[in-house]
């Protein structure tokens, strides 16, 4: 999976006990859907204005075993309404705390968090999602803090793109800020990172086409299913293309994949087209949402393949094929030589 370099984040790990953080005098458990009239009877009071209507009690009745209530001598001191996406089973979905007034900045929301965090992780999910007002700088700040990776709003989004010349309206009217985490312990991989390998590879497989020359690169083995270094590096620049700009980025390409494999040419012109091909990755990848769904329309036989479900799938599968296929060219060149 990828995230940009710029917004790479921590996992805090296995958080403190509730007890550890804030003392022994409060009580933390799994919510229970009768909780739902203690949390909806104080809300608007601890928010200081009307926020009950975001919390409806269905939250509690499908997603109580998810949620977590705090008590302490005074009753109901913090909750928090959580659960894995039925939908998107990697994704982890925060989407309420509340910590009582007099009980704030005690460390009862991060517990919270951490309790919940933990659980998710350990179920699989590799990225928690929250959502806070605009405005709601307290909170901006106690996300950023723990290891959130703000979005842009709806309204940003719609301001830039206003100031590119683009005045259409973006679909949906919400203007929250939504915050995104992302696990190391889940394998997470910079895009600087991933371009490395990616680099690497496809720097060794121009060097062996270059070095072949035109003849040796355009030749097959005489055995079933051969196919000549041109194609194979041909082939690769066609992944990078589908995978990285129709599945990634969404950009429609026309692609003829089993042409890839009869191709031939000038091995100048493929290196070139390596080159521009390397640099179109880099942009096709800049915006990834890595565990978000696939921007293009993935063949019906890939659909259901990890490869396919996920944006960082579809990046997986790109270094996948350029990793097998330079094997492939390395033993083909020696044999070729060998044989020349």
């Amino acid at each position: 999976m990828i995230i940009p370099t710029s917004s790479q984040l921590r996992y805090l790990g296995k958080p403190a006990s509730i007890d550890d953080m804030v003392g022994d005098d409060v009580e933390s458990r799994v919510a229970r859907p009768q909780d739902y009239d203690r949390i909806v009877a104080v809300i608007d009071d601890w928010w200081g204005r009307p926020v009950r209507a975001s919390l409806p009690r269905l939250f509690l009745d499908h997603f109580w075993a998810t949620s977590r209530v705090t008590d302490d001598e005074y009753g109901l001191a913090a909750f928090l309404v959580a659960f894995v996406s039925p939908s998107a089973p990697e994704l982890a979905y925060l989407h309420f705390v509340g910590v009582r007034p007099d009980r704030r900045r005690s460390g009862l929301a991060e517990s919270l968090y951490g309790e919940f965090l933990t659980y998710a992780s350990s179920v699989g999910c590799r990225q928690a999602r929250a959502v806070t007002a605009s405005g709601n700088e307290g909170s901006i700040r106690f996300h950023q803090r723990l290891g959130f990776d703000r979005q842009r709003t709806h309204a940003e989004l719609q301001r830039r793109r206003a100031g590119n010349g683009d005045l259409r309206p973006l679909a949906g009217d919400h203007d929250q800020n939504r915050f995104d985490r992302v696990c190391e312990a889940a394998g997470m991989i910079s895009i600087d990172d991933f371009l490395y390998y990616v680099d690497n590879a496809l720097d060794a497989m121009v060097r062996i086409v270059s070095e072949l020359g035109d003849d040796l690169a355009n030749r097959r083995l005489d055995v079933p299913g051969a196919n000549s270094p041109f194609a194979i590096l041909t082939h690769c620049l066609g992944v990078m293309e589908y995978w990285g700009g129709e599945i990634v980025a969404g950009r429609a390409i026309v692609r003829d994949r089993s042409a890839e494999f009869r191709a031939t040419g000038s091995v100048a012109e493929l290196a070139h087209r390596a080159e521009r091909a390397r640099r179109q990755l880099r942009a096709d990848i800049a915006a990834i949402d890595p565990f978000g769904p696939p921007r293009g329309s993935p063949r019906a036989m890939d659909s259901t393949l990890p490869l396919a479900r996920t944006q960082g799938g579809a990046l997986l599968h790109i270094y996948e094929e350029l990793a097998q296929h330079r094997g492939q060219l390395e033993i083909t060149r020696d044999v070729l030589r060998r044989l020349s």
